[in-house]
């Protein structure tokens, strides 16, 4: 299971309580781009599979590193799997920076942690050399106007947006059972981008000129999908997309990219805002996304809107639906209920799950599909956690 480096340090700090802790091994990237090839990400996926036990693994990786992580395995075999890739890679003397280290987590945490840090600070350094404010009077707020539009689109254009990129993942869980995993949502984090070029401007004050402002992230991130050396995205996965970009030229290119056989486990989320917002046009977007083999989910909805939404007339294979804790202690509507069962509750994800009584909500509704932090943390203490191969 594949992971961004981002994710690193926040699981690590989870697994300090946990009983599992196992072995972290810390794989330069550069030294596989210099001695295997163009695509170091693609080997080391190709040579752990050797464990036959894939599931078990995480790997959190970056452009120039990767660090596996291995829940129960033994010390030995994760030593021959280091010489294996000294095999591939060649036995010359290695400095510090190049060699392949290993780290016992019940006594080394720390160590992994500080490595970790201190690779993500040289990163952040070049991060913030890619992504720069594009005005100079950080001192003082600033309205989101068309003129900064422009300049943030100039500044987005060529800019390294692998930093702020991020996967969650939506699981399926029935019962006390542990977390399955679907497929993961791959997104920007706004938060990250905002702070890094335009900190002091409320972007989210204008809808119509923020709505432009997710069309050419779109473009970015399709990019990035596309151009992907470690081939994280190659199935099992959805992103956040606007109607305008599934019409547009971007698209085409993105779809011609993508493996047809994996099409199936593509999702696209459309923001629930955007679809109405111009229904024809939705519905051309989605109808050329399910031609191509696509699934389409409505994302942002409430149980409030629920009875609104006709999934079948909308051409919808899913909907994902906001928990927030005001729900709790509150009686469901019997309209909400009937809007569920239309629905199907097999097609609708819980997102923004923060603690297990959102979970015991949804269950009770017959809702089995989650995404959230809690979720995330659910997921990190399942040693074995099961990967399902598509939705």
């Amino acid at each position: 299971m594949a992971y961004p480096y981002s994710d690193l340090i926040s699981f690590l700090e989870k697994l300090k309580t946990s009983a599992h802790k196992g072995w972290i091994l810390y794989v330069p990237l550069k030294r596989l781009k210099q001695i295997l090839s163009l695509k170091p990400m693609q080997d080391l996926v190709q040579i752990i599979s050797i464990f036959e036990k894939e599931r078990t693994c995480r790997l959190f990786y970056e452009d120039d590193d990767a660090f596996i992580y291995f829940p129960q395995t033994r010390e030995d075999e994760i030593q021959a799997f280091v010489l294996k890739l000294n095999f591939r890679c060649g036995f010359e003397p290695q400095s510090e920076e190049t060699q392949f280290q290993i780290f016992n987590l019940e006594k080394e945490i720390p160590r992994v942690v500080e490595l970790a840090k201190k690779q993500k600070r040289t990163k952040d350094t070049i991060f913030s050399s890619s992504l720069v404010p594009v005005f100079q009077q950080v001192d003082q707020s600033m309205p989101f106007t068309p003129t900064l539009l422009a300049q943030l689109e100039k500044a987005l254009l060529h800019a390294d947006l692998s930093n702020i990129i991020r996967h969650q993942p939506v699981c399926a869980i029935v019962g006390k059972s542990p977390p399955m995993e679907l497929f993961e949502e791959v997104y920007v984090a706004i938060s990250d981008l905002k702070k890094a070029v335009c900190p002091n401007v409320d972007v989210f004050q204008s809808p119509w000129l923020f709505n432009r402002l997710m069309e050419t992230l779109d473009k970015r991130v399709l990019e990035n999908v596309m151009h992907h050396d470690g081939g994280a995205f190659m199935k099992n996965f959805s992103l956040n997309l606007t109607v305008k970009t599934i019409l547009g030229s971007d698209f085409q290119k993105f779809d011609e990219s993508m493996e047809p056989s994996y099409k199936q486990t593509i999702l696209f989320e459309l923001k629930q805002s955007d679809i109405f917002s111009d229904i024809t046009a939705y519905m051309t977007a989605q109808q050329i996304a399910h031609e191509k083999g696509y699934r389409v989910c409505l994302d942002m909805a409430t149980f409030d809107s629920l009875p609104l939404i006709q999934r079948e007339k909308l051409g919808l294979d899913l909907v994902k639906v906001m928990w927030h804790s005001s729900l709790l202690g509150a009686s469901v509507r019997e309209e909400t209920k009937k809007a569920i069962q239309e629905i199907d509750p097999m097609r609708i994800i819980l997102c923004h799950v923060d603690d297990k009584n959102a979970i015991e909500f949804a269950q009770n509704l017959g809702i089995t599909f989650f995404q959230g932090y809690y979720i995330q943390k659910l997921l990190y203490k399942t040693p074995k956690a099961v990967k399902a191969n598509r939705f």
